[in-house]
């Protein structure tokens, strides 16, 4: 509740009025105000009584006490079955608010679950302890609990109070390999022969389905197209791919940093690329760094 500057230090003052405005407004839950539960009747604060006042002068009224007495058990009955009615269905209202999201969670004896349990020196402040284990379950929300105490060994806790608790996966940190195992290299394969001679394609495997008279005109066809069967990249001026950046501004990614292994057999590869044409120097602004990308099963790689 916000107070006035002034009213701040007489909040011990004022405490009375905020409780007694409490007490006349009916709750929602009930249908009824606290002061009408308790006494039987509306109560009759200041603003009340200037209305009465106004509408009419106010009269003593006249009841015998055996009727009041009587009148007043017969509408304190009435109030409580109502109020009981309305908290009925409030709590329903709330149930099925709740239950839109909520799942039956279940666990089977011997599963493992972490507990939601109040702190020792603080008991408003929870905390999840250690794993224990389901013993039984007690009923369709409640499970037997072995939590391993000497004061509580076995306990029933609510399912909102668990968790499921999941082992976690073996960490491997030595793997013991072969001896007779080949250690693959990190350095880049010569993808690229030194001659012209040399690239030519060399004991190609044919499928099994061909023809004998189809195995024959492959083998004429690499070496009459000797040139295009190469395993030495190569260039084409029958077509151009153009790249059409816009006014996009100029990407310029950084250097990255190569282990020094390699660095020597990056700078002979690019030089290769550059003698067979496949590349070629560039003033650009636009720039891609080097990334080698050796492949462990392959004698290829990417760059």
């Amino acid at each position: 509740m916000g107070l006035p500057e002034k009213l701040r230090r007489r909040w011990d003052v004022l405490l009375p009025c905020l409780l007694f405005a409490y007490r006349e407004v009916p709750q929602k839950g009930v249908g009824f105000s606290p002061f009408e539960l308790l006494f039987g009747h509306p109560v009759r604060g200041p603003l009340t009584l200037v209305k009465e006042g106004w509408e009419q002068p106010l009269k003593a009224p006249k009841q015998d006490i055996v009727d009041y007495v009587l009148g007043l058990r017969s509408r304190m009955a009435e109030y409580m079955k109502k109020a009981s009615k309305n908290l009925q269905a409030s709590q329903a209202l709330q149930k099925q608010w709740h239950d839109q999201k909520a799942a039956l969670i279940q666990y089977q004896p011997g599963k493992k679950v972490w507990v939601l349990e109040p702190v020792a020196p603080r008991a408003l402040q929870d905390k999840w302890s250690r794993p224990h284990l389901i013993v039984e379950k007690k009923g369709e929300v409640t499970y037997l609990v072995d939590l391993g105490t000497a004061r509580s060994p076995l306990r029933v806790i609510h399912v909102n109070r668990l968790k499921p608790y999941y082992d976690r996966a073996d960490l491997t940190l030595l793997m013991a390999t072969d001896e007779g195992q080949e250690e693959e290299s990190d350095l880049l394969p010569d993808l690229f022969s030194s001659t012209k001679e040399d690239a030519l394609v060399e004991g190609v495997v044919l499928a099994d389905c061909l023809t004998a008279e189809q195995n024959d005109n492959c083998i004429n066809l690499f070496g009459q197209f000797s040139e295009l069967f190469s395993t030495v990249p190569g260039t084409t001026s029958w077509c151009e791919h153009t790249i059409d950046t816009g006014d996009s501004l100029p990407v310029k990614s950084k250097i990255y940093r190569q282990p020094d292994h390699v660095r020597d057999c990056i700078k002979q590869e690019v030089q290769k690329m550059l003698d067979l044409g496949v590349v070629e120097p560039s003033e650009s602004p636009w720039e891609s760094p080097v990334v080698l990308v050796p492949k462990p099963h392959s004698k290829d790689g990417k760059r």
